[in-house]
């Protein structure tokens, strides 16, 4: 089959998956699992074609004239070729574990999930292969429904409907600042065609870089926008949280590598705004995943981090375009993709295993999902692949776009400009700290879910052999890829053609299994080597100290654990997620906003045996107390004296200094609004009277 071919066959599947799921809904186990099978062969299909035109082999399905803005196409070119692979594979991988999961009792009440699914895929195929404005518009707005379908599932739960209405107001302000970008390009070329927008220049150029990346943004979550992502994914129902974070967040990304190949250098000043916006935006999301209590938002807010990561890769481009440096550009291109790939599988694997284990234990919170990953294997390995690929640890692919996001800030000497130097920076002193703080929080996650020792036990159902693929699948790609990261880098190499030179992102191999920042005699890294190393210097290590020990260092000893210094203290003396996290919200107490206070409580409530209480722990394993997340009740044993809680909380400075002061304007806007639409006919037909006269108004004055 051709490239075109395996397009358009994968089109129809979702079409007749979203089809089926209409018309038959979630009656019966047949007609919840037929349209997640349709999902999955089109997966498997956009992958085939995706991996065909980044080789070369591209195709294209010709929509002629028929929607009325010029003559359109769907083009597998390269550069979609690559966003299509990567749609693909991860897209499987989801698509397998909906299938088992559309078995269980979540998936049965509601009907349209499977619809959501399919058009959210299609969608994301299309705007990787429109050549034309109006069609990808179109896709960007059914993404947008799908989103606010996917974030508002349950809507029975207040929240959930509440989730779907902020994702979608915030996925439609995206694609109007879109729709202002292209139809200012319109108007100085004539033309809906992304080709005819390369004469665009001047301050038509730069107006709409701005817009454009900026509607971008907001889908990628880049700072002050952000603040929908952890409330949007958190609100998705199982596997659909991966759809949304590592499969349609990346057509922000790939919007911005096509408008930087359309519109070419971009204007200074915007290259300086995005750098220090994607630094922070990867502090922010970061700072805000460490001190989460609950394993969802957590993951989330990850995503955030990421998005700013990966967009501190592509403003290091325009800041390198900006300097008519070409190595930069492409060292930043190449880096951003990297990170891009490393992002895609790891949050998709923790995702979808996070879904498993939420599934089995019943809940969200980290507390009580203590050890649940070691009572099961498939999705607790899983899960830890994809967090440890997150923290950026070696024989993953997080720390070879991680060490290659380092090495592209390092190249800020070479910067002319000190307003681009200066911003780089700063921006790369942020992004270190980022990254630091992503080892703790990630360290932290696998600590309290596979290695927290005795958890609650849960009824574990064995997962279905598809459900076990599609954990695999992306937590073998996340130590995979890495082993194999020159290949890796040949394949970003060919997709990224469209928009920097090959030979330039190629210098980035400095030997056929040696890495270099594109920059020869920079530094180097080989993480093929490190694959091969790593294991076998465990391994030797591990023979030499049983032998030295005569194997008593493998022997198991049991002793009480130290609990405190302090007489009177009783309770379990494990680490809680508050715990954990309380430093986190002191070190970065000036990002975080951290405020404590210390409240004492009635006696009947200090009483007990327990040093922690609050609403992370288990009903049932802990006294009852009215206290905030994080909080901390010290018991003392035989004290008469009332018992006292610590609280500590954070506060989200973008929704709290952004958009709540904004919320009261809103309203009274709305109120007035509700006056003006009094039903009454004769009052509208006077608003149409009134447009009218101001339009013909406005034409003879333009005349």
């Amino acid at each position: 089959m051709t490239t075109a071919a395996l397009i358009l066959a994968a089109l129809c599947c979702l079409g007749g998956a979203a089809l089926l799921d209409v018309i038959a809904g979630p009656r019966h186990a047949f007609s919840r699992l037929i349209p997640y099978v349709g999902v999955l062969a089109a997966a498997v299909l956009l992958a085939v074609a995706g991996f065909r035109a980044d080789l070369g082999h591209g195709g294209q399905l010709d929509l002629g004239t028929t929607l009325g803005f010029g003559h359109s196409q769907l083009v597998a070119d390269p550069l979609a070729g690559l966003f299509l692979a990567l749609t693909g594979v991860t897209s499987t991988a989801i698509a397998l574990v909906f299938i088992g999961w559309a078995r269980t009792p979540d998936a049965a009440p509601y009907r349209g999930l499977a619809t959501a699914t399919a058009v959210a895929v299609a969608a994301v195929a299309v705007i990787v292969l429109a050549d034309n404005a109006f069609v990808f518009l179109f896709a960007w707005e059914a993404l947008s429904v799908s989103f606010y379908l996917l974030a508002g599932y349950r809507r029975e739960q207040r929240d959930a409907v509440r989730a779907g209405m902020f994702t979608f107001a915030f996925s439609k302000s995206s694609g109007g600042l879109l729709l202002i970008a292209f139809s200012l390009l319109y108007a100085n070329s004539g033309s809906f065609a992304f080709a005819d927008w390369h004469a665009v220049s001047g301050a038509a150029n730069s107006a709409a870089y701005a817009l454009a990346i900026a509607g971008f943004a907001v889908k990628v979550g880049v700072v002050p926008v952000q603040v929908w992502m952890p409330t949007g994914y958190a609100a998705a129902p199982g596997p659909a949280r991966a759809l949304m974070s590592a499969v349609a967040a990346n057509v922000g990304f790939y919007g911005m590598w096509r408008v930087f190949g359309i519109l070419g250098t971009p204007p200074t000043w915007l290259a300086v705004v995005l750098v220090i916006a994607a630094a922070l935006t990867a502090l922010l999301g970061i700072a805000h995943a460490a001190v989460q209590a609950d394993l969802q938002r957590l993951i989330a807010y990850s995503s955030v981090e990421n998005g700013g990561l990966i967009t501190a890769g592509y403003a290091i481009a325009l800041a390198g375009a900006a300097a008519h440096l070409a190595d930069l550009v492409a060292l930043g291109l190449l880096t951003s993709c990297l990170q891009m790939v490393a992002h895609s599988l790891a949050k998709s694997s923790l995702f979808l295993s996070a879904a498993v284990l939420e599934q089995h234990a019943g809940t969200g919170r980290l507390d009580r999902l203590r050890g649940v990953g070691a009572q099961l294997p498939w999705a607790g390995t899983s899960f830890a692949i994809g967090a440890l690929t997150l923290a950026g640890l070696p024989l993953t692919v997080g720390f070879v776009s991680e060490w290659y996001l380092l090495e592209s800030v390092m190249q800020l000497f070479r910067l002319h400009s000190q307003t681009l130097a200066l911003s780089v920076a700063a921006a790369g002193a942020l992004i270190a700290l980022a990254v630091g703080f992503a080892g703790f929080t990630f360290v932290r996650l696998v600590a309290l879910t596979i290695l927290g020792g005795r958890g609650r036990r849960v009824p574990s159902q064995p997962a279905t052999w598809l459900v076990r693929l599609g954990l695999a699948l992306p937590a073998l790609g996340c130590v995979g890829v890495a082993a194999v990261s020159p290949w890796e880098i040949r394949f970003l190499s060919r997709g990224l053609a469209p928009v920097v030179a090959p030979h330039a992102t190629l210098g980035a191999l400095q030997s056929p299994w040696v890495l270099q920042p594109v920059y020869a005699g920079f530094s180097v890294l080989s993480p093929s080597w490190l694959a091969v190393e790593l294991p076998i210097l465990a391994v030797v290590t591990l023979v030499v100290v049983s032998l030295i020990t005569r194997g008593s260092f493998l022997a198991v000893r049991r002793v009480p654990a130290w609990r405190s210094a302090t007489g009177g203290v009783a309770g379990d003396a494990r680490y809680t997620s508050f715990g954990f996290a309380n430093a986190t919200r002191h070190v970065l107490g000036n990002v975080l906003m951290t405020r404590s206070s210390l409240t004492k409580l009635a006696s009947q409530v200090a009483t007990g045996d327990s040093e922690f209480a609050g609403p992370d722990l288990p009903d049932g394993e802990r006294p009852e107390a009215a206290v905030d997340e994080g909080a901390v009740l010290l018991a003392l044993e035989g004290a008469d004296t009332p018992g006292a809680t610590y609280s500590t909380d954070v506060v989200e400075v973008v929704e709290a200094y952004l958009y709540r002061p904004l919320l009261g304007p809103l309203r009274r806007l709305v109120a007035l609004a509700k006056r003006v639409q009094s039903g009454r006919l004769d009052a509208y037909i006077g608003y149409m009277l009134i447009a009218v006269v101001a339009l013909i108004a406005v034409v003879v004055a333009m005349a």
